[in-house]
Parts: C-alpha cells; structure tokens; sequence
C-alpha cells in the first residue's frame, strides 16, 4: 500500500527528493533515481566508466561487508529460479510482500503461479540457497550529493528517509554507530529493533 500509488517506474530508479518508501513500509531497498548517471568511477574501475549498482547488500559470506546486490526471483512452490513472470515488478510492493507477482512455473509438474524476490551478493559466485539482506537505505550516490558528517563526495551512501533526503557516507555511519554503541544510546524499538 502506498508504494505502487505512483506511476510505475523501473524499480531500480527512485526520485531521492521524494520519500523511498512510504513510513508504514518495511522495505528492503532504496534505489536512487537521476536522468543523468555522473558518477566517479570509484577506484581501480576503468575511466570514463562509471558503476551504478541499483541494490545493496551485507554478504554475511565471504565479503562480511555491504556489496552490490542481485535481485532474484524464483517460484513459490519449487524453489526453483523457472518462474516466468507475467509482468515485471514495478514498486517495492511487489518484490516486498510475498505472492504479489505472479507467473508460470516452467518446472515439470510444478503448477506454481506465484514469484518468491530474494538478494544475492553480487561481488562473487553465490549458491543456490546463499542469500543476502538488502540494505534498503543504501543507494549509489550518482548525484554526487556530500555526506552530511564529512562533507565528502563519496559512494556507496546511507539516504535518510527525512524529507530533505540527506545522505552519510558509510564510513561516517559506521563511525556514528560504533560510538552510540560505545555510549550505550542505541535505543530499542519492539517493531523496528535498535
């Protein structure tokens, strides 16, 4: 609910004047709308290409760090990645709440109609039952927009859902989070966690 209200859009671009995701949501991503992709190709990527990753992960595996992130679909019933969707997702909605997209399983014998969304990392080769929790506040930052903290330009950053749209890079975050840690300040919220 509220998420799909808007014209569909591609679901890798969202409008960061506007809010991401509606307050009552509980989304797993954020993705960054811009009409032009001016990013700085971050280090050891080739010139003049720039890298525009639309979803962010943490990989619990191997990385142990937040990396760019692959969204997947399979079916329902099989588990199997043969779903062919009737239609592409267009909001969070439909990758969010479960049996909202439909197709047809193309496994033998399978009669599953309905699309199962799940993130993988996109850093190295995943298997098929290795998942990994998108970080839906975590957006490429093609807009070159300076972290509220440092004041730096940098990429990958965490967008506040605040109407201003503020951002902070993940360093500064990290920083911020160790030391209300430290502090003992981190606050628990029954529905949200800390």
């Amino acid at each position: 609910a509220g998420g799909c209200e808007r014209e569909p859009q591609s679901l890798t671009r969202v409008d960061l004047s506007s809010s991401v995701l509606p307050g009552d949501s509980v989304g797993l991503a954020v993705i960054l709308h811009t009409d032009s992709r001016k990013d700085s190709p971050p280090a050891g990527s080739p010139a003049g290409r720039s890298i525009y990753n639309s979803f962010y992960v943490y990989c619990k595996g191997p990385c142990q760090r937040v990396q760019p992130g692959k969204l997947r679909v399979q079916c329902s019933t099989c588990r199997q990645a043969t779903l062919t969707l009737t239609q592409g997702p267009s909001c969070w909605d439909d990758v969010l709440i479960p049996n909202r997209m439909s197709g047809e399983c193309q496994s033998p014998h399978c009669p599953g109609t309905s699309a199962e969304f799940f993130f993988k990392c996109g850093a190295h080769p995943t298997s098929d039952k290795e998942t990994s929790v998108a970080l839906h506040l975590i957006a490429t930052n093609s807009r070159n927009i300076t972290c509220i903290t440092c004041t730096d330009v940098r990429s990958p950053v965490l967008v506040f859902q605040c109407n201003s749209r503020h951002v902070i890079c993940l360093d500064c975050f990290h920083l911020y989070c160790v030391t209300r840690l430290n502090d003992r300040q981190f606050v628990h919220d029954p529905q949200l966690g800390y």
